[in-house]
């Protein structure tokens, strides 16, 4: 039989058990219906023939006393008794009394309440039969009983013979259908019903088998998923594990890198308080040096001398640099505010960086707006950001224009310093105000510095609450803009 049988054709198509159930519900109320009129047929037929029976038996002895009385009448009483003992064995006839030639001679008893046959002889001398007999309703009642117990234990037998074709047709292939079902929950997988049968429970055994076959595979598949997500489970917890091993590892390193980086930068710190002290005595004697040369008149002298304390502050102002960026990261880096004069502030620097603009053949233009003049800031940190900028845009544009250009904006102090210098490539911007990092290894060969004068300026300018950007294209120059808050919150807890 094919995998795919539709359920209700099949049933359809299998009607025997239908037919079989019909059959029997017919018969046997055919054969209810039969046994009723049987049973008034031979109720009715009972009576006849006991009344039938009672006549023949009371003439048949009329006519053998009629024949008695004629060969010898004397002997008549008897000549008769044995047959009235073979009358009176019979159930119908109870007793019997004989009147002959003034005499009456009673047989068996009489039965009260009971009925009575009489019959009249004539002879040379009457005769007169009485027979008494059981009541025709008594007999037909025991016939009734009689009937009752055939027609029940026929029915008995009938019903049995039932009961064991309902079994063998329907009872059993239940209990088989049950027991492959019970053994295949027990665990026996490979169990199949029987399918030989080719009626309705031969389906079912078909549509049990295709049921067990989904389940054995649906569990093979259960089986192999399972198999698999365990086998991914493992997978997972095994980079779980080293996950967290690496992440173990990377905290470790982190904590060892934080260790090194801190003591890097103490290290720093007491190397450029211990550089700065030799440093600042080498630059002081220089200039003392310088002004003694003027009085010698030598040239020669005073440019040496000259470029004496020029190389000292260029590298003073590195360790400085140093010096801030270490204290930076260890977060010791303090805001003093004070109220200042921006554009005395702005002028003092132009001064400072004059000679160095002019020996690069630059011209520096300033603009600043004339309603901002006294604000609140840390004039030193301001001071270190203009000036690193503005030396920024000096080192790497010769013979072109700085502008300077400062005004309000939104109560924060913009300020902007554009330059007609080299420029930046536009993939390098991103990485000019990370430490120790230049837009190109061929400008710091060129140029020089060490990377460090933009970082430290956007952490002063965020220090400070503010925020700087550049915008800038090789060969078109470079804008740096800071926006520094007039009031911040530090501003106020330092104030």
């Amino acid at each position: 039989m094919s995998a795919e049988t539709n359920f209700n054709q099949d049933w359809l198509k299998n009607w025997q058990a239908k037919i079989a159930v019909r059959i029997t519900s017919i018969i046997i109320w055919s054969l209810s219906f039969i046994s009723m009129i049987i049973a008034g047929i031979l109720i009715s037929q009972v009576r006849s023939n006991v009344e039938n029976s009672q006549n023949i038996i009371i003439d048949h002895l009329a006519y053998q006393i009629q024949s008695r009385v004629q060969q010898n009448p004397a002997l008549l009483f008897k000549q008769i008794e044995p047959i009235l003992n073979d009358i009176l064995n019979n159930d119908y006839i109870l007793g019997l009394d004989i009147k002959y030639n003034g005499q009456t001679k009673t047989y068996g008893t009489r039965a009260q309440p009971g009925e009575t046959i009489v019959r009249k002889l004539n002879t040379h001398l009457p005769i007169i039969i009485t027979a008494y007999t059981l009541p025709i309703k008594e007999i037909v009642r025991q016939k009734q009983i009689e009937i009752f117990m055939l027609f029940s234990a026929g029915i008995i037998f009938l019903g049995g013979f039932i009961m064991l074709v309902i079994d063998k047709s329907v009872q059993k292939p239940f209990q088989h259908l049950d027991a492959v079902a019970q053994q295949y929950t027990a665990g026996q997988h490979s169990i199949r019903a029987n399918t030989d049968r080719h009626d309705e429970f031969g389906t079912l055994a078909v549509f049990l088998n295709q049921m067990l076959d989904r389940i054995s595979t649906n569990e093979k598949e259960l089986q192999n998923e399972v198999k698999e997500r365990t086998i991914a489970h493992e997978k997972i917890k095994q980079q779980r594990d080293a996950l967290q091993q690496l992440t173990m590892d990377l905290t470790i390193t982190r904590d060892k890198a934080n260790e090194a980086n801190l003591a890097k930068t103490i290290f720093l710190a007491n190397m450029s308080h211990e550089l700065r002290t030799p440093l600042n005595a080498i630059i002081g004697y220089s200039e003392l040096i310088k002004e003694d040369t003027h009085n010698l008149q030598n040239p020669q002298l005073i440019h040496d001398t000259d470029k004496i304390i020029q190389a000292g502050k260029h590298l003073l102002r590195l360790i400085n640099q140093v010096l801030d960026i270490s204290k930076i990261e260890s977060g010791k880096m303090d805001l003093i505010i004070e109220t200042i004069s921006i554009q005395s502030l702005i002028q003092d620097i132009c001064s400072t960086l004059k000679p160095a603009i002019e020996n690069n053949g630059n011209k520096l233009v300033l603009d600043i707006n004339s309603d901002i003049d006294f604000i609140q800031v840390d004039p030193t940190r301001t001071k270190q950001i203009l000036f690193n900028l503005i030396d920024n845009a000096n080192k790497f544009t010769h013979g072109g224009e700085i502008k300077l250009t400062a005004n309000m904006q939104e109560n924060k102090l913009m300020v902007c310093i554009q330059d007609s210098g080299i420029g930046i490539e536009e993939d390098k911007i991103e990485h000019i105000f990370d430490e120790f990092v230049q837009a190109d290894i061929s400008t710091t060969r060129r140029y020089g510095g060490t990377g460090l004068g933009l970082s430290i300026c956007r952490h002063l300018v965020q220090l400070m609450g503010g925020d700087i950007s550049v915008r800038s294209s090789p060969g078109q120059g470079s804008r740096f803009t800071i926006l520094i808050p007039l009031i911040q919150d530090k501003m106020k807890d330092a104030i």
